[in-house]
């Protein structure tokens, strides 16, 4: 994962819950998945904790029943879609047996039970005192930023960790590990 990932993560060891991997070639229960070729996932012989799956791959998905028979079959039933897909596909994808986890772009996503985002403090703390269950998504390029920085992950993300740890806010990492 990185020393960078490692340091960020013990230090606010009491607010983050789960630290979960995303990436293409990733095993395990703490791994997502990210589908570049729904063909790749017959060839998955271990769980995964979920996929991350853009809207064209669910329309894809949604033709392909026996891709639909054999995720569930394999227990992959967790969908991080980004960006975001509308109320009736997630009601479609729930009433098929898939838990779907809506990537927040903006303000016009439906919200469901679960969510990714970036790290956002505000919006952090307003979905958990809504009662949703928040994955805040840290990747490479992000924390980077210009190849002239020099911020660090520490420094970056201090501010707004130490803020939700003060507003006692918990929440789930999903860590890009394809950038570094």
């Amino acid at each position: 994962m990185g020393d960078l990932f490692n340091e960020l993560i013990n230090e606010y060891r009491d607010i983050i819950i789960d630290v979960f991997q995303l990436g293409i070639n990733c095993y395990g229960d703490n791994c997502i998945i990210r589908v570049t070729d729904w063909d790749y996932i017959r060839e998955l012989k271990c769980r995964v904790y979920g996929l991350m799956v853009d809207p064209e791959q669910v329309n894809e998905l949604l033709r392909r029943l026996s891709m639909i028979r054999l995720l569930l079959k394999l227990g992959v039933n967790r969908f991080i879609v980004y960006p975001c897909i509308t109320q009736d596909k997630i009601s479609l994808l729930n009433r098929l047996g898939f838990t779907i986890m809506n990537y927040l772009v903006n303000d016009d996503c439906t919200l469901t039970k679960e969510v990714v985002i970036h790290l956002d403090t505000y919006k952090i703390i307003n979905l958990v005192n809504k009662g949703i269950i928040v994955y805040v998504h840290l990747y490479y390029p992000y924390i980077k930023g210009k190849r002239d920085t020099t911020y660090d992950i520490n420094s970056m993300f201090d501010a707004a960790l130490e803020y939700l740890r003060r507003s006692g806010v918990k929440i789930r990492l999903i860590l890009d590990v394809n950038g570094h």
